[in-house]
């Protein structure tokens, strides 16, 4: 009985690290791709770009309002702004920017989300620009 308690505190030894090690890696697996597969604003990059986009439109569809919008981008950690109608044609917008996705031919590639509300505050047009910075 000794030597059985003995061989399975041993087994459990050695395999303890390897356990613990699956259980890390599984949850910082979990946490890169986001809840049930939803890429995070840190995730992110040139290769998932579309996909990316196209969760944002399915999560703010059109109609949305802006209230929904700010709680939206603050949820899902956009870094972002608003310029109200003051601004003129440039205005009832909301500006998000996320830096560093990608570079490409040596330089840094930021994501500009743009996106526009009517005159009853709804969402009207989602737009995406991909910008190129000099490093």
């Amino acid at each position: 009985m000794k030597r059985c308690f003995v061989t399975a505190l041993l087994l459990a030894r050695a395999i303890a690290p390897f356990a613990f090690g699956c259980v890390y890696m599984c949850a910082s697996q979990a946490e890169a791709i986001g809840d049930y597969g939803r890429i995070g604003a840190r995730q992110v990059n040139l290769s998932n770009l579309d996909a990316f986009e196209a969760q944002i439109r399915h999560d703010i569809p059109r109609g949305t309002s802006k209230k929904a919008v700010e709680a939206y981008l603050v949820r899902e950690r956009i870094p972002h702004g608003f310029a109200d109608a003051s601004y003129g044609e440039a205005g009832n917008e909301f500006y998000g920017t996320l830096k560093n996705i990608g570079i490409r031919l040596g330089f840094e590639a930021n994501l500009a989300i743009r996106i526009r509300l009517d005159g009853a505050g709804k969402v009207d047009v989602i737009s995406f620009r991909v910008d190129y910075d000099a490093p």
